[in-house]
């Protein structure tokens, strides 16, 4: 899983080598007028929120920093992703956490559930897949779409099932 997950991690990297911050902050339509780098932002504050919460146990993703430097700045992004690929490889056992987290639309109410370290990795992978393929879109209007891979966004199980179909 860790490996997975530094492989998404670094498919961003290689993106962020490719783009300039033009580019990177650019509004982009198809994406409600978001860009490239809030959506990077938000996979890297997802998985700093899981690392940062390790020691105590909780994690909580609603409480993100929302660094607009990490929007904007390629190098400051790509340096976050560089540093949390660092700390996933510190990550040897799996362990129980709590998620604490508001699901409410109307009101503030933060409500416990229990999860483990993994079952959290797992979910900032998938994350991050569904992530990259919003980026995927956004590098499509912007006619960059040849700065990733076919696979660049696209869930691993899809990606073996594609696979079984040409083998057919």
């Amino acid at each position: 899983m860790i490996d997975s997950s530094t492989d998404r991690l670094t498919e961003l990297q290689t993106l962020l080598l490719k783009l300039d911050n033009k580019d990177f902050s650019r509004q982009i339509k198809t994406l409600s007028d978001g860009t490239l780098g809030q959506h990077i932002r938000h996979i890297v504050e997802f998985y700093i929120s899981l690392l940062d919460g390790i020691e105590d146990s909780e994690v909580n993703y609603d409480n993100r920093n929302r660094d607009v430097n990490l929007e904007t700045d390629v190098k400051a992004a790509w340096d976050s992703l560089y540093k949390i690929k660092l700390q996933l490889q510190t990550v040897k056992n799996n362990k129980m956490m709590t998620l604490v987290t508001n699901l409410s639309s109307t009101e503030s109410k933060a409500e416990v559930l229990v999860s483990s370290l993994y079952r959290e990795l797992a979910y900032c992978q998938e994350h991050c897949t569904h992530h990259q393929a919003l980026i995927k879109v956004g590098l499509q209007e912007l006619n960059l779409l040849h700065l990733v891979d076919k696979n660049f966004g696209v869930a691993h199980s899809t990606i073996i099932y594609r696979d079984t179909l040409t083998k057919v």
